[in-house]
């Protein structure tokens, strides 16, 4: 309802307002408070904050999560659950539970203890946060001291396994620990919560969200408006006339908490505004028993949102002391987010050029920029336009509708003239407002004007929202607040200022530099007009701050060139000067790394401006021209180092790519794709994982979309002295080319690769670099888009020798790299402790990467490589299309053989040198293991030859933010430099020693996927983990996967042993799985995987394989079941594909009982997704299968079968930190793909046929639930009918039940496996059989105990 003038002295039960106001009363009774009440109010609050708010434009702020706290929705706990959930999975992985130690037991059960009483808490009830810091810190001293006391003795190969999990569960168990300390379940306990914030960060819009949300789901929620309170008096009686109550407070305040005990849910009371309205003589006063008076019902949360600088004064010191206390920042962190929200209301074309300005996260700004561009659409063509631009551009959009209103001179800028006026006023009196009276005759004197308020230029002002209404506090304290008005955009004011000062400095011809650097000198470094000032004097006088800033004291000087620095982000391009790019550098390249952080944030967003003079051309040809340990030192420290939760100067480039969906990228101009290329590429040197290998993924999906820019990425990348960024980009390429690329394209690529890398003799000896490169030649080859001679550039094998005897021993070492200095054997008086601590003896990455705890395990051995006509094909080579013979003088071969002048003739002797004092120590076997002790000093010197040295390195290594073992982690540039000698030294053993294994499967060329554990980023697909994975809040909840249509079955009641092993062995309950799986394309099209795969609703889909379960246990899924008692119904799909005369052998016998392994074949961490199915690395994975590969007999089903599904899995626990949790992909098998899609490619979770369409994907990649497979049923038809193929489906259905972590007693089981089989015919599918194999395991009951319970603990 709209409040017309001032509140009625009528009683609380007169509704009040305009004519238009409705009451639902009439006379009657106090009533109970209804949805249609509810929704009534709402609609009148909504109505009343327009324009402030738009239900339209809601972004996800971080505040979001706070408010669901308030509201005590169950979503508030998600982080926690998660936390707990995967903690959970460590201690259940399969190396910790074969330890079975009761500590282990123990800190298991109370971990699902407290799971239990997590997922048992009620939205009416408090969090008993003191108990679970408690149990939480319980369990993780528990599992630390586990992990500190673990014994890694030799007969114990999973120690190190154990001790990671352990570890990992340690950061679990303390970020949960950090969540209970959070504003969210500080909220959910407390019944108060204030939100203080700047003017226009969005604090009436997140109230208005959180109410409409609330209604949404039931929950009773009530929006009060500050400036609605307009009398100086008790607030409840406005209140309530506001809310049409014709009752007191009391009885709102019971009906509103009864209301809230009848949904389950805690009812919102929400005032926005204490500081608008009267409220600055309203609240100081009754705010405290207006709060009482909800406080007196358990059932009611109250929020208030206040201006920042009215809080000391609307909200009073024992109302802030026990209130949870919160700050909204705007759209910090999710800019992007707010953008296209914005963009889709104001219904402007989003721009495809990367939006990198810093305003955007301020949403008045976004308001003004989106506003103007509306009316000047122009505005959106521009990819960075200085602020002074947009202002421009705005101030002509406002004189466009201001004259429209008052119909004023159309040539005439008459908000400028205002806007200029009133700055200058504000200027003369030192602050930023002006009393409404002020400022009425400010604009009065601009456009004199008569008649009433409505026609004023004032009016129009406040109606466009270039001036708001506000509240100072006044000069006299006893006054308390002003009513003033302000530019809305206060940036505004400050640049009109600023305008104007500069004009006081014109001169004909130019400026008065005097004149420019007294009023610099003259202001304070906190005054905000100072920013302006670097922006308009470069572009208007061509003078930075600097410069002008000749009177101002040192440290003033120095604290305006980040002024200067941070005004390049702003300003005009045409303005910047050279003393600018200067400053830029120096604190590029400076001994300041806060100031090196600043200034690399600056030098990103400019990068990605093609055309600006700081563009990524600058920024290459400045950083390349650095040695690699000086660029360390600055730039890669400062995009690097620091806490993770410190926003990372790469993260606005990241999460732009991230946010564009395929069609905004390929929009994108190929000038700013290049440039934003080119900046992201610069990401690679960092040692920090998370960087590196998500800008990795950024680059290959902003390359998908534009893969010219990767000539140039290589053109550039080979002049950089640091291989991590020449073996990112050569991994770009890679997978790239296997995502698929038009003939052109992949020529270029592949021709590009042959000149920069190998056409000159030894590409640089790093084993995945040169694979990566070698890789994306052999698809163009593959193509025939590159010759056989060309190719053979590329195929490799090379001669990089392995150093031998000139590796120095670990003395020499020690000697000349000593681990502390002499005097300082402590952390302080550390030097090359770090390196030695790591690289060497029992260091991490000497244990865990070289392996030098288990040297048995080295992928080379002591024996040369012997010429290549002494080997014997391998899987791989034979995939090769038609490569011609390999380079003569392949590695080695005897030195008197070998001409002097021949590359190979040093390596040759080096070898046989070195077989010799391998020899003469009785070493003669050379098939034991290369020495691993050998290799970690190759490590160590890798280190020293980069430039790693503790003065350079030492403090700068100390600040990384890295966690003990786990792979996920930032990391130290003493690792990055660990790293690069570790794959230079296994490219230098690749050329020169064999492999360990049978002589016959010695590869031609070593390739980095036949070394285990080598790769360690898949390019080739853009995923970052399944959604269904351990660590998802809501896993707990029932539900069937729309892929595996199946009724639920029935509910087990779990109240006695009896019943519960009546339900475990009831073969009743088995479900009816004869009929085909065939889901209809309608249906398909509209889930997430068919939008996001925008598959056609033609097809119709075949289920391959698939698995659903149901559960029954604590875990919030079935009340009333004590704890640990669990009860389970799961079925799983698996196909195979017979031939049509063993149909019937098949049915004739029963299928054994299903054995997972039977049906499972996957490739984990070895060949990537794109790599399937025909690519060399694949090709050896099928040859290692041997017969599982094609018929098998080994399926228990009386027949030779095909399976018909493979399974790509990329664990996410290992060291691809771009990847939240393990991608797992299920595929048709390579026989199947032959059979009906011979030249089909893998594309993230899909699989494409020739022309580009989806042929078959895995919905589990898109959306929660298990491995499963859909098939077009066209293709797989007409594929199998051709091929005189049938269709197998074993189905394998299970009913379990149990008390977790008790084997007795045992309340039984019972399995069903089923074998369908469907054979295509010239009219569909028929059935032609099916049999089934039955199994019940027996129940061992409890003995009894006397005491009227069974010793399982369930009733009897």
């Amino acid at each position: 309802m709209t409040i017309a003038g001032s509140v009625s002295s009528a009683g609380p039960g007169t509704a009040i307002g305009a004519a238009n106001s409705v009451s639902i009363y009439e006379g009657t009774a106090v009533p109970t408070i209804s949805d249609e009440w509810l929704e009534m109010r709402a609609q009148e609050s909504i109505r009343l904050l327009e324009p402030r708010y738009h239900p339209a434009l809601r972004v996800d702020v971080p505040l979001a999560r706070v408010m669901a706290g308030f509201a005590r929705d169950e979503s508030a706990l998600s982080a926690f659950r998660k936390h707990l959930r995967r903690a959970q999975a460590e201690l259940d992985a399969g190396p910790v539970v074969a330890i079975q130690t009761g500590r282990v037991r123990a800190a298991a059960a109370n971990l699902v203890g407290l799971r239990l009483a997590v997922d048992a808490t009620q939205g009416t009830a408090a969090l008993p946060l003191s108990a679970w810091q408690e149990r939480c810190d319980e369990i993780l001293t528990a599992v630390e001291e586990m992990s500190a006391e673990l014994s890694l003795s030799a007969h114990y190969d999973e120690a190190g396994k154990v001790q990671d999990a352990l570890d990992e569960c340690c950061s679990h168990l303390q970020e949960a620990s950090e969540w209970l300390d959070g504003d969210v379940p500080g909220i959910w306990n407390n019944s108060l919560l204030v939100i203080s914030g700047e003017a226009g960060r969005g604090k009436s819009h997140l109230l208005a969200d959180t109410l409409t949300t609330a209604l949404e789901r039931n929950q009773p929620a009530v929006l009060l408006l500050g400036h609605t309170f307009l009398t100086a008096g008790e607030p409840w009686g406005q209140a309530l006339a506001m809310l049409d109550w014709p009752g007191t407070s009391e009885e709102f305040l019971g009906a509103l908490n009864e209301r809230a005990k009848a949904c389950g849910r805690r009812a919102l009371l929400m005032v926005d505004a204490l500081n608008e309205g009267e409220g600055r003589l309203i609240w100081p006063a009754h705010l405290t028993g207006f709060l009482e008076r909800a406080r007196r019902f358990d059932s009611v949360a109250v929020a208030v949102s206040v201006r920042t600088v009215a809080m000391d004064v609307c909200v009073p010191k024992p109302v802030r002391q026990r209130a949870c206390l919160v700050s909204h920042e705007g759209f910090a962190g999710v800019e992007y987010d707010a953008v296209n929200a914005f963009f889709r209301h104001y219904s402007l074309v989003r721009p495809a050029n990367p939006l990198l300005l810093p305003e955007f996260r301020e949403p008045l700004f976004l308001d003004v920029y989106c506003r103007t561009a509306q009316l000047r659409p122009g505005l959106l063509a521009r990819a960075a336009p200085s602020l002074t631009g947009v202002f421009g551009e705005y101030f002509g959009a406002m004189d466009q509708l201001v004259r429209a209103r008052l119909d004023t001179d159309p040539f005439e800028p008459i908000v400028l003239k205002a806007g200029t006026a009133l700055a200058d006023a504000m200027h003369r009196a030192e602050r930023r407002w002006l009393s409404r009276d002020e400022a009425k005759q400010v604009t009065q004197r601009v456009l004199p004007t008569e008649g009433g308020y409505s026609g004023s230029l004032f009016a129009a002002l406040v109606s466009e929202r270039i001036l708001i209404e506000d509240l100072v506090v006044g000069p006299d304290s006893s006054r308390g607040l002003v009513p003033v008005v302000r530019f809305a955009y206060e940036r505004l004011a400050d640049h009109l200022i600023a305008q104007t000062l500069m004009d006081g400095a014109r001169r004909p011809g130019g400026y008065d530099a005097a004149q420019l650097g007294r009023i610099v000198s003259s202001m304070g470094p906190g005054e905000s007009t100072i920013d302006a000032l670097a922006l308009l004097l470069p572009e208007q006088a061509g003078l930075e701050l600097t410069e002008v800033a000749e009177f101002a004291s040192p440290q003033l000087r120095s604290t305006w060139q980040g002024r200067v620095i941070q005004s390049l982000l702003l300003r005009d391009h045409a303005a910047v000067t050279d003393q600018a790019m200067d400053l830029l550098e120096k604190a590029l390249f400076g001994t300041d790394r806060n100031a090196a952080r600043r200034a690399a944030r600056v030098a990103i967003a400019l990068a990605c401006n093609p055309g600006h003079r700081l563009d990524y051309n600058w920024l290459n040809s400045t950083l390349t021209a650095r040695p690699m340990y000086r660029r360390d030192m600055t730039w890669t420290a400062a995009i690097t180092t620091g806490p993770r939760t410190r926003t990372n100067a790469f993260n606005e480039l990241l999460r732009w790519v991230e946010a564009q969906d395929l069609q905004t990228l390929t929009r994108l101009s190929p000038e700013y794709a290049l440039a934003a290329a080119t900046t992201l590429m610069w990401a690679f040197p960092s040692s920090d994982r998370f960087l590196r290998d998500r800008a990795t993924r950024r680059l290959i999906r902003l390359s998908a979309a534009h893969p010219d820019v990767l000539i140039s990425l290589l053109q550039d990348a080979i002049e950089v002295d640091d291989l991590y960024v020449l073996e990112r980009v050569c991994a770009v390429a890679y997978g790239v080319a296997l995502r698929g690329l038009s003939d052109a394209c992949l020529r270029r690529i592949g021709t590009v690769l042959l000149d920069l890398i190998f056409r000159h003799g030894e590409p640089p000896p790093h084993i995945l670099l040169r694979d990566f490169a070698r890789s994306a030649v052999r698809l163009a080859h593959q193509r025939g888009l590159v010759s056989d001679e060309q190719w053979d550039l590329a195929a490799g094998p090379w001669a990089s020798p392995w150093p031998g005897r000139d590796v120095p021993s670990v003395v020499e070492l020690e000697a000349n790299y000593p681990l502390f200095a002499g005097d300082e054997p402590g952390r302080s008086g550390s030097q090359w402790a770090a390196i030695h601590l790591s690289a060497m003896n029992d260091g991490d990455f000497a244990r865990y990467i070289v392996g030098t705890d288990h040297p048995d395990n080295f992928p080379f051995t002591r024996r040369p490589l012997r010429a290549q006509g002494e080997f014997a094909s391998t899987a791989s080579e034979r995939a090769q299309p038609t490569v011609t013979s390999q380079p003569p003088n392949t590695i080695v071969q005897p030195v008197g053989t070998v001409p002097d002048t021949s590359p190979r003739h040093n390596q040759s002797a080096e070898l046989a040198a070195d077989d010799e004092s391998h020899n003469s120590e009785g070493m003669s076997d050379r098939d034991n293991p290369f020495d691993t002790e050998l290799v970690s000093r190759f490590v160590f010197t890798g280190v020293v030859q980069r430039g790693w040295t503790p003065e350079r390195f030492r403090d700068i290594d100390k600040e990384s933010d890295y966690a003990g073992r786990s792979a996920h982690k930032r990391e130290r540039i003493g690792k990055k430099y660990q790293w690069q000698a570790w794959h230079e030294a296994l490219a230098r053993l690749a050329d020169t020693y064999e492999l360990r294994r049978d002589s016959q499967r010695q590869p031609v060329f070593t390739t980095s996927a036949e070394i285990p554990f080598v790769r360690d980023f898949d390019p080739s697909h853009l995923l970052t983990g399944n959604p269904d994975d351990p660590g998802d809040p809501f896993r707990d909840e029932q539900s069937t996967a729309w892929w595996l249509p199946l009724p639920e079955p029935s509910a087990p009641d779990l109240s006695t042993f009896h019943s519960q092993s009546s339900w475990a062995c009831d073969q009743t309950g088995f479900l009816e799985t004869e009929d085909l799986v065939v889901l209809p394309g309608h249906l398909v099209v509209g889930t997430v995987a068919g939008t996001t795969l925008a598959v056609p609703d033609s097809f119709d889909w075949v289920l391959l394989q698939g698995t659903v379960a149901w559960y029954w246990d604590p875990y919030g899924r079935t009340n009333g079941i004590s704890s640990g008692l669990w009860a389970d119904h799961g079925v799983v799909c698996r196909s195979v594909l017979l031939r049509e005369q063993d149909v019937a052998k098949a049915l004739e016998t029963p299928p054994m009982r299903y054995q997972p392994h039977a049906y499972s074949q996957e490739f984990i961490d070895g060949p990537f997704l794109g790599e399937f199915p025909r690519q060399p690395a694949f090709a050896d994975v099928l040859a290692d299968r041997d017969d599982r590969a094609v018929w098998t007999a080994d399926t228990g089903l009386n027949a030779s079968v095909l399976l018909a599904a493979d399974r790509y899995v990329w664990e996410g626990s290992t060291y691809d930190c771009s990847l939240h949790h393990t991608v797992s992909v299920t595929l048709p098998s390579a026989p199947l793909l032959d059979i009906v899609a011979p030249q089909a490619r893998a594309c993230d979770g899909a699989v494409y046929d020739l022309d580009g369409q989806v042929i078959a994907f895995a919905p589990d990649v898109y959306e929660p639930g298990g491995a499963s497979l859909l098939i077009r049923a066209d293709v797989l038809h007409s594929g199998l009918l051709s091929s005189g193929l049938a269709l197998g489906r074993l189905v394998f259905q299970e009913r379990r039940s149990g008390r977790s972590r008790q084997h007795d007693p045992y309340p039984g089981m019972t399995t069903r496996t089923s074998l369908h089989i469907h054979s295509p015919t010239s009219g569909g599918w028929t059935t032609a059989g099916s049999s089934h194999h039955n199994e019940i395991v027996q129940a061992r009951p409890p003995r009894n105990t006397g005491d009227g319970e069974d010793q399982a603990g369930n009733g009897k």
